[in-house]
């Protein structure tokens, strides 16, 4: 059958066909055999119901938005001690997707040293991304959306325990970003853009960014670029969904489906 989009699912008509015999489906038997075409639908909907195809995909996007409840615990407060493998991309972008979130960045004792220099965070990769780093004298925090990069820097907090990267996801695919350390803001500004769907496509690196890198600038001057200093590793903290994130309208639309049940 053939099903329009935001149609009612009773309008459908079924054809029926014996593809043995007629492989190019030009005669349908659905009115000659009735009985036949009842029997494989209804075999057709038990087995959509054994499978969890239902609800089917309707042009009202509630398929990729309904998420089983097991996923809640993806959204939990993780610590990434730094010397750890690469975070998963799906459980890394759990911890970012549609929320303001916050992550900290922990130093061993003496904290963050003058000298020191290298990656401290790296979520993703030439694609888009995120990457906190310390290069010159200097604390970074660099996006890069398709290759255009944004950034935000200050002076090093040198002694520094740790250091705090706060994201706010106002709404309208927008990030606010705030470096902050011993309770000081040292930088921030609004206008980042905010990541929704697959992306990043790569996982989360602490102390160091393998595989493609974020800025591919920062990559050409010092490949991984590896953290000498101390670090202790990463804490993110999810907060908060932004207010159009897509899944706080799955009730408006699943009420809005059910009208074509």
């Amino acid at each position: 059958t053939f099903h329009p989009a935001k149609s009612g699912y009773r309008d459908e008509e079924w054809q029926l066909f014996h593809v043995a015999k007629d492989p190019t489906q030009l005669d349908d038997l659905a009115r000659q055999m009735p009985d036949k075409v009842r029997e494989l639908v209804d075999a057709w909907e038990a087995a959509a119901r054994r499978f969890q195809v239902l609800p089917l995909y309707d042009g009202m996007g509630i398929n990729r938005l309904q998420r089983p409840p097991e996923y809640d615990r993806f959204a939990q407060l993780v610590h990434i001690p730094a010397g750890t493998p690469t975070l998963e991309r799906f459980r890394a972008g759990e911890l970012i997707h549609d929320r303001s979130f916050r992550f900290r960045i922990r130093f061993a004792a003496g904290g963050l040293a003058a000298g020191d220099a290298g990656v401290l965070i790296a979520h993703g990769g030439q694609e888009g991304g995120y990457v906190v780093y310390v290069e010159g004298g200097r604390l970074v925090f660099e996006q890069n959306v398709d290759s255009r990069m944004r950034r935000i820097e200050c002076a090093v907090p040198a002694g520094a325990t740790e250091i705090v990267v706060d994201v706010a996801a106002p709404g309208q695919r927008r990030w606010e970003v705030a470096l902050s350390a011993g309770g000081r803001t040292l930088a921030g500004e609004a206008g980042f853009w905010q990541f929704v769907g697959f992306l990043p496509y790569e996982g989360i690196d602490v102390g160091i960014d393998r595989r493609s890198p974020v800025s591919w600038a920062l990559y050409r001057r010092h490949g991984p670029f590896p953290f000498s200093g101390r670090l202790a590793g990463v804490t993110y903290e999810p907060g908060a969904p932004c207010p159009d994130a897509p899944h706080l309208q799955l009730a408006e639309l699943k009420r809005q489906a059910l009208q074509y049940e």
